[in-house]
């Protein structure tokens, strides 16, 4: 299977709403496929189509890629949350073969761009690629406090400086970060405009109290 570099371009990654949309727009396999990137982080077309079920260990909740597929050429294990395992087990009632994603005709996928196009255009979605499912997860890392070296490890780079590239913080997190700083600020930076309103209630007060 053909390896693909990972590509250089703009920074795009789904919000909850539209993975939810991506999500009920395909159709399986291409379903969990989806979810694997987002996931895992698994880059969608070198490594997630690849595993077979001898890979899969829901028990454990951990997919392996093997070395022949990772980009690191070397055999990666990876834990796999509940969504993922929920999803891998319902495919896995109806295996077709050995391997986890498999086409209509009982082959291994090879690819998923026209269904993957198919469902971006159902859902609504602009400028996604399966590319992106892997920016959403380095993201959603991120904006979740893992530190440098828990991105390192989960994303499988080799060297740090990969994490600025991948993980994108949303404007809503941004703010929300900023705004906590307001909480308790070091001085009640608010006292004299509340002070200056004050002043003026009572004087209006005063003058209602004096009459014509």
């Amino acid at each position: 299977m053909k390896k693909f570099e990972e590509p250089e371009g703009k920074v795009r990654f789904l919000t909850p709403d539209e993975e939810s949309r991506l999500v009920t727009a395909a159709k399986e396999p291409l379903r969990t496929i989806i979810l694997v990137g987002i996931y895992t982080g698994l880059r969608i077309l070198a490594e997630a189509l690849t595993p077979r079920w001898e890979n899969v260990d829901l028990a454990a909740g951990c997919l392996t890629v093997e070395a022949a597929y990772a980009k690191g050429k070397q055999t990666d294990t990876l834990p796999i949350n509940q969504i993922l395992v929920e999803a891998l087990a319902r495919l896995k009632k109806t295996p077709v073969n050995e391997w986890v994603f498999v086409s209509r005709s009982g082959q291994p996928c090879r690819s998923i761009r026209t269904a993957f196009e198919n469902a971006c255009r159902h859902a609504k979605l602009a400028d996604v690629t399966p590319h992106t499912l892997r920016h959403t997860f380095a993201s959603r890392l991120g904006m979740q406090g893992a530190g440098d070296r828990t991105l390192q490890a989960l994303g499988r780079w080799k060297e740090p400086k990969m994490i600025r590239r991948y993980v994108h913080l949303s404007q809503e997190h941004l703010r929300d970060a900023v705004e906590k700083l307001a909480e308790n600020p070091p001085a009640d930076f608010a006292a004299p405009a509340r002070e200056a309103k004050q002043g003026v209630a009572a004087k209006l007060n005063s003058a209602s109290q004096m009459g014509p």
